[in-house]
């Protein structure tokens, strides 16, 4: 099956290997503001199709990369 895929990428702070192990949790949040609930919505939504996946890679103080991989459809053939 072929995938296709897209990468977000920043040059904040980084998330600690602590945080890493948690961020698709629940209502997990280091934010004031935050719900949590981002990070788990997508990786439910990219976890239900076949072959899916979400990665993240990050060094604190170097920031964070999210690849996001769906499988590749053609046009008129989603089966």
């Amino acid at each position: 099956m072929e995938k296709t895929g897209k990468g977000r990428k920043d040059d904040g702070p980084g998330i600690s290997q602590e945080d890493q192990a948690r961020i698709f949790s629940p209502f997990f949040t280091t934010k004031p503001q935050g719900s949590g609930l981002g990070l788990c919505v997508t990786r439910r939504i990219v976890d239900q199709h076949p072959g899916g996946s979400i990665k993240v890679i990050s060094k604190e103080g170097r920031g964070t990369t999210f690849e996001v991989m769906l499988p590749a459809f053609e046009q008129g053939n989603r089966q």
